[in-house]
């Protein structure tokens, strides 16, 4: 084994492209991504959660899930949600709703239809929440969105240090 020194250049330049990498796990194996797709008015749109230094709260919800109108309706009031700024709550919605509809229902809230993020947080119909916490390496906190006390509830106790998952997850060989 060499006992060389990097020189301080060689360590500036090693330092320059580290990555930094999340010291934790939250409650669900499924790794944080980007969410890639595009906004309701058809442009390319990426939220870049894994550069984020704050929480974001995803919301997976359709325009054809009468479960899902409340939480339409909470996302306007992240505080209802358990989200405290700067979090923030972004809804995500599949390719195929109608970006019309859509936008009666989030207002001003951020929006993305993305099948890729469904199939990134392994997500199988709306209402499903992820919370997403940069000081975890995978997402923090997740669930079927029973409505906005029970997301309100997994998010508090995320933030108080005990993140919970009511998704029972079974990693394939490729997640590892």
């Amino acid at each position: 084994m060499s006992s060389q020194r990097l020189t301080e250049e060689e360590a500036r330049q090693v330092l320059a492209s580290a990555i930094p990498i999340a010291p934790r796990e939250g409650s669900s194996p499924v790794r944080i991504a980007d969410v890639v797709g595009h906004d309701l008015e058809g442009t390319h749109h990426v939220i870049a959660l894994t550069s984020n230094e704050h929480r974001s709260l995803l919301l997976f919800l359709s325009t054809q899930c009468l479960g899902c109108d409340e939480l339409f309706r909470s996302a306007a009031s992240p505080e209802v949600l358990g989200v405290v700024s700067p979090d923030e709550v972004v809804i995500v919605a599949r390719e195929s709703e109608n970006p019309e509809e859509l936008q009666t229902k989030v207002g001003t809230v951020p929006c993305v239809q993305s099948d890729q993020a469904f199939r990134e947080y392994q997500v199988t119909g709306a209402p499903f929440f992820s919370l997403i916490d940069p000081s975890f390496s995978t997402v923090a906190s997740e669930g079927v969105a029973w409505g906005a006390d029970n997301i309100a509830r997994a998010v508090r106790a995320a933030m108080e240090g005990a993140p919970e998952s009511e998704t029972g997850r079974l990693l394939s060989q490729g997640d590892e």
